[in-house]
């Protein structure tokens, strides 16, 4: 890995395994060889098989639960796109993924090529190309959606009004009250679907547009804080490293460090 901005990982069979819930700040591609996919994004579900490409942006929530699968997988940033590609292309990048996850079919035999190409081009410490690939693949990729029961669209709902309001001091209170439904109701629903708390979940995205704000912004650590309607900078910082693992100050720092974080 001798390019944070651009790397390449395998994985072999395990009979089973599943991930917790975790996102991360890099993009990720990845291209099924042999066996299945389980993979959760937020409360949905879908399977994917041999031959299938999954992409998956930063921030977005997901897990996945491997049936004897080998896989391979690519992750770059942005600092590597915005190296050769016009800002009129990007915004159609990132346009394509505002609505989360897409995938490309085992029958896009290009899309297959585009990757390979990718992969052995970095193992090859030759990324000069690779972008053109990228973008061949993600343009022509298919959006992923799928159809949500009632008690899932409730969860989306409660988790798209968690995202809109995210500069707000959330309570669940409020967030039961805009919903109309019972905070009971509300965390038993979050834990049953997610594995994890309402709170844990606008941390999570506190957290993310505080890494928007620290990547993309000139505002002080203390300006974040006050935005995200933290009770002081101390506090912020506080939960940023338990998430993180670094400070807001150390990530502006080493900014392209990728990570990845268990929820």
């Amino acid at each position: 890995m001798n390019n944070l901005n651009i790397f390449v990982s395998q994985r072999h069979p395990e009979s089973q395994t599943s991930e917790k819930f975790h996102f991360h700040t890099y993009y990720e591609f990845i291209y099924i060889d042999e066996g299945s996919i389980m993979f959760r994004y937020q409360n949905l579900c879908k399977q994917f098989f041999k031959g299938d490409i999954i992409y998956i942006p930063p921030f977005i929530l997901h897990k996945e639960i491997c049936n004897n699968a080998r896989t391979r997988h690519i992750y770059f940033n942005m600092t590597y796109i915005k190296e050769y590609i016009s800002p009129e292309i990007l915004h159609k990048i990132c346009h394509k993924f505002e609505k989360g996850i897409v995938h490309s079919p085992a029958a896009k035999q290009s899309h297959k090529d585009d990757f390979n190409m990718v992969f052995n081009n970095v193992l090859n410490d030759d990324n000069q190309f690779s972008y053109l690939y990228i973008y061949s693949m993600i343009d022509s990729a298919t959006q992923y959606n799928l159809n949500l029961s009632s008690e899932n669209a409730q969860l989306r709902n409660i988790m798209n009004y968690i995202e809109q309001n995210y500069y707000k001091k959330l309570t669940l209170s409020e967030v039961a009250e805009v919903t109309s439904l019972t905070v009971t109701y509300i965390c038993k629903l979050f834990k049953k679907e997610m594995g994890f708390t309402v709170g844990n979940y606008i941390k999570f995205i506190k957290m993310k547009h505080a890494v928007y704000m620290l990547t993309d912004s000139t505002y002080s650590i203390s300006k974040i804080s006050t935005k995200l309607s933290f009770s002081s900078p101390k506090h912020f910082s506080k939960d940023f490293k338990e998430q993180y693992g670094i400070s807001p100050s150390e990530y502006r720092k080493y900014i392209n460090v990728p990570v990845q974080i268990a929820i």
